[in-house]
């Protein structure tokens, strides 16, 4: 009598046969009442091991498992398999499932562990298959009936004393047979149950050595990352006195540039300005000139008046019409010194105007040498990028998050830009020279520029850098007409 039984497993397509292979099972029987949980080590959740020889972490700690599903019944039983979000993935027909979702299993499945590395094919690659084991209940049967299944003799139904005796030794011999392979069987359980012992006592000692290299692998580990720590720290080190050499370096060089754009200043300043003087002295030397030689006339014209009218005088009789006459005579005089100190006045005054024209005139050329042409404002942090291009730090930061390259010559960016100390200070002794609410105006852009920049920093420890949106860019002013000058 032979009963048929289905077992469920999972078999290695390519199965381990030497020291080099990967270690794991080659065939794996799945209950229909437990779940199997495979993983890098051998732990209380875990219960089949799968390790790579060439890579180590290619099979996560906690990698997967197959359990039965809920829709299995007691005539058919469903198996799932569950990845446990691994770094890997598992694949069922070289397609990834999702993780932490079951994935029902159909018989001929290929559910592989982990990938491949390169083109070398994928080492964990198991078929989920269904196996029939065939068990012989014939000679139990046989054993009952007290009846030798390979010497079974016909038995007739005549009723002569030689067959009962045959058939009575028959039955003894079978008996002692019998006997005999019980005797057998139960040696053969001892048998099984040391081996059985044995087997445990190799897989406690094996627990054991790897338990142990586990330890020794940790230790070199940690002595390794103390070992690259170190290393990192000396690297730092070296790294901060280089980056501090060429820091000095940087700041030596700029305060040469520093000294070499003032004293350029200077000059330059001090050299129209002494232009401007001459020009005023000589213009006012002519118009002083002009003035002497008009009094000098009106003064002659006076004088000849006077002398005709002394011999008027001397025709009237009247000293008292004498003196009235030249009291208005000497009135008038004085209108006029009166009228030519108003014109000097007057003079001075233009003079005093033409000065400021010319003061502004300068602040209007240096303004546009030392202007944004982002924002259009005078420079705040100035920073000069190695075309020697000069910008506001915040208005380059902005513009950078955008495009790569110059505002103005349009080169691609390469290298770093360096903040221009000497810039901001020409700047700020050029506000010193302008009127109160130049100043005032140029505090107020100076706190808004820092406050916004305040929010820039802010806001790069959240986004991402280099996705600003072509609104925070500060907007460019139109061109300036000739003649306009903008107090800061």
């Amino acid at each position: 009598m032979e009963l048929n039984e289905i077992k469920i497993r999972i078999r290695k397509t390519v199965p381990v046969s030497s020291k080099k292979d990967p270690f794991c099972l080659n065939n794996i029987y799945l209950s229909s009442n437990k779940s199997v949980t495979f993983g890098r080590q051998l732990t209380e959740g875990v219960h089949v091991r799968l390790l790579s020889k060439t890579t180590p972490l290619m099979i996560s700690r906690k990698h997967a498992t197959i359990a039965p599903s809920p829709e299995s019944s007691e005539e058919k039983v469903c198996f799932a398999v569950t990845d446990h979000n691994s770094m890997n993935g598992v694949y069922v027909n070289n397609s990834r499932i999702t993780a932490s979702e079951p994935h029902d299993l159909d018989i001929g499945d290929a559910i592989t562990f982990g990938c491949g590395v390169g083109s070398q094919p994928a080492e964990f690659e198991y078929i989920f298959e269904a196996v029939s084991t065939k068990t012989n209940k014939r000679v139990d049967h046989l054993m009952n009936q007290n009846i030798s299944p390979t010497k079974k003799k016909r038995v007739t139904d005549s009723p002569s004393v030689t067959i009962i005796e045959s058939k009575s030794i028959q039955i003894t011999e079978q008996e002692a047979k019998i006997s005999r392979l019980s005797e057998e069987l139960l040696i053969k359980e001892n048998i099984q149950n040391e081996l059985q012992n044995k087997l445990q006592e190799t897989e406690t000692g094996l627990i054991e050595k790897l338990e142990k290299q586990k330890s020794d692998l940790e230790v070199a580990r940690e002595n390794a990352e103390l070992e690259l720590k170190q290393m990192l720290e000396n690297q730092l080190k070296q790294k901060e006195t280089e980056l501090k050499c060429e820091f000095e370096e940087q700041l030596k060089s700029l305060e040469n540039e520093k000294i070499c754009v003032e004293s350029k200043l200077k000059e330059e300043l001090s050299h129209k300005l002494s232009e401007k003087d001459q020009l005023y002295h000589e213009e006012l030397k002519s118009q002083k000139l002009s003035l002497e030689q008009a009094m000098i006339d009106k003064e002659n014209e006076l004088i000849a008046q006077l002398k005709a009218q002394e011999g008027v005088i001397e025709q009237y009789k009247s000293v008292e019409e004498n003196q009235k006459e030249l009291e208005n005579c000497l009135l008038e005089l004085r209108k006029e010194i009166q009228d030519k100190e108003s014109q000097l006045r007057d003079q001075k005054e233009v003079t005093k105007k033409v000065e400021s024209e010319a003061k502004q005139n300068v602040i209007q050329t240096m303004e546009d040498e030392f202007t944004c042409i982002i924002c259009q404002e005078l420079f705040i942090e100035a920073t000069t990028l190695p075309c020697a291009h000069t910008f506001c730090e915040l208005c380059l930061k902005l513009w950078m998050r955008k495009k790569k390259n110059c505002p103005v010559c349009r080169r691609h960016i390469k290298g770093r830009a360096v903040r221009s100390v000497v810039l901001d200070s020409a700047v700020e002794k050029m506000i010193e020279a302008m009127e109160e609410g130049a100043i005032l105006r140029r505090r107020e852009l100076k706190s808004e520029r820092l406050i916004q920049k305040r929010k820039e920093e802010a806001s790069e420890g959240i986004v991402s850098f280099g996705h600003t949106s072509q609104a925070s860019l500060p907007r460019p002013r139109p061109p300036t007409p000739p003649g306009t000058i903008y107090l800061l």
